[in-house]
């Protein structure tokens, strides 16, 4: 029992790491645009089935069950992600509020300053 255990702990790690890894790449391409982040969504996909095929791949080289370790992974990758989704929200909050702030800060037309 105890080795199932520790596969999972690890598994659950590595799906953290995944995790923070997707949201650092969400968040550089949020700040360059909500295009780019549309057009990461496949690479974070391709990442995180990725490493659940290569838990299951291994699991048969790797001392620990298949099914604890494709849990922890599982596990580790969904519900951090959850808090990020909630980070990269209030992120493209911000973002937006100091686009909307800067817009109107700015004249609407040049000709209209002149006259002023």
């Amino acid at each position: 029992m105890e080795s199932a255990l520790v596969g999972f702990a690890l598994a659950l790690a590595g799906g953290v790491a995944i995790a923070a890894l997707n949201d650092r790449m969400a968040r550089a391409a949020l700040r360059r645009g909500p295009t780019q982040l549309s057009a990461l969504f496949v690479v974070r996909q391709i990442l995180n089935v990725s490493y659940l095929a290569a838990l299951f791949l291994l699991s048969g080289l790797l001392p620990w069950d298949t099914v604890a370790l494709l849990l922890g992974g599982a596990l580790g990758i969904t519900v951090p992600s959850i808090f990020f989704a909630g980070r990269l929200v209030k992120l493209n909050d911000a973002l937006k509020r100091e686009e909307r702030d800067r817009d109107t800060n700015q004249p609407e037309d040049e000709g209209e300053t002149a006259r002023r």
